[in-house]
């Protein structure tokens, strides 16, 4: 979620690493954001994956990731055809008087289903009970507007960098 430049810029001076060449910054860098995704079970960057989540009864399906882009909604193990993203609203997003992202979700529409209206209403409607049934094809992320990691979690990265560099490999550190 940071570069090397960035922790540059916080200080780290070019005699820790020249050039990065043993890629001891860039390894840390990349260790404590694989620390931040798991520890929120959040990525804070776009990823485009496919994600398989359980039906709920519901017209509405929570998600565990913040939509960037909605490209392909299949629902009710029906994986064959996706439904129009005319016919859901996505709740992913940040304004001014609310951010979406932390509860992010989609709702069906009431009606117009199409291929989904079916004689058991249910199916048409909502996202029925069950494992797996529902799959969103997208790109995903907590991530600023720009597409951008959010600076409180760069800045987390950047400090648990350097906090360690002067720890662990304070050694190099303390020879400056």
């Amino acid at each position: 979620y940071a570069t090397v430049a960035d922790a540059r810029a916080e200080g780290v001076p070019n005699t820790i690493d020249p050039g990065d060449a043993n890629g001891t910054i860039l390894k840390l860098l990349d260790k404590w954001s694989k620390f931040i995704d798991e520890a929120t079970h959040q990525w804070f960057e776009p990823r485009t994956v496919s994600l398989l989540l359980d039906g709920n009864d519901s017209r509405t399906l929570f998600l565990p990731v913040p939509i960037i882009s909605l490209s392909a909604l299949f629902m009710n193990s029906n994986f064959t055809t996706a439904i129009s993203p005319a016919l859901c609203a996505v709740y992913s997003s940040k304004t001014a008087l609310r951010d979406d992202r932390r509860n992010p979700m989609i709702k069906l529409a009431q009606s117009g289903m199409g291929v989904f209206d079916a004689a058991d209403f249910r199916m048409g409607s909502m996202f029925v009970a069950g494992a797996q049934n529902q799959q969103i094809n997208g790109s995903f992320g907590f991530v600023e507007d720009d597409g951008s990691t959010p600076a409180l979690i760069k800045r987390a990265v950047l400090k648990l960098t350097i906090k360690e560099l002067l720890a662990g490999g304070g050694k190099l550190w303390n020879q400056v």
